[in-house]
């Protein structure tokens, strides 16, 4: 089965990966167990973070599904690539960024299986969720978002492809209107360790 035809770009109206702050990048950098010398920012938009990491001294190559975003890239390094079938050979990266992405899969043990499969022994992977709030099935805003996964759900699919948590944070906030009153995960993101090769 081809789950790839499935895949598409939906215009968001603020990406993550284009924040030109970069404060996700700084944060696994400040983080990370073992610097990596190569990286790929999976969903990488125009190529913020990855024209940030080359400047910080890395390899890093972006890829994106959106043509838009390759024909306004900021860096060389952003190519066409889709997370389910990664265009990369097995075991060539240190680390695989993952920002503002996952969540616009309706296959995310796919993409962990490929994330894996991409990385190196003993290489990081990145990746953040955004939280319950913005799943709202009416909310036109939030369309583009296909596989919101609660933090027990995301420790079992990284466990099930061959990762270990080793760092996270949370960003929590409280819903309160006229019919409940509730605290929830807004958001959240991931450092783990691929400790096991796994397959599809």
């Amino acid at each position: 089965m081809d789950i790839t035809k499935y895949e598409q770009h939906d215009k968001e109206p603020f990406a993550a990966c284009e924040n030109p702050e970069v404060p996700s990048g700084k944060w696994l950098l400040a983080n990370i167990p073992a610097r990596p010398t190569t990286l790929l920012d999976v969903g990488c938009g125009t190529g913020i973070h990855t024209r940030w990491f080359n400047g910080q001294g890395i390899k890093a190559i972006g890829i994106t599904i959106n043509p838009d975003e390759i024909n306004n890239r900021v860096h060389k390094n952003v190519q066409y690539g889709n997370m389910l079938e990664i265009p990369f050979n097995d075991e060539v990266f240190d680390c695989v960024f993952c920002l503002g992405t996952l969540e616009h899969t309706h296959a995310p043990f796919v993409a962990l299986c490929e994330f894996n499969r991409v990385l190196k022994n003993d290489g990081y992977l990145f990746f953040d969720m955004c939280g319950l709030n913005c799943s709202f099935i009416l909310d036109a805003r939030f369309s583009y978002h296909k596989s919101i996964l609660l933090p027990v759900q995301i420790k079992d699919l990284l466990l099930r492809t061959g990762f270990r948590i080793i760092d996270g944070k949370y960003t929590d906030s409280v819903i309160d209107n006229k019919y409940y009153q509730v605290k929830i995960t807004t958001g959240s993101h991931y450092l783990s360790k691929k400790v096991e090769t796994v397959a599809l």
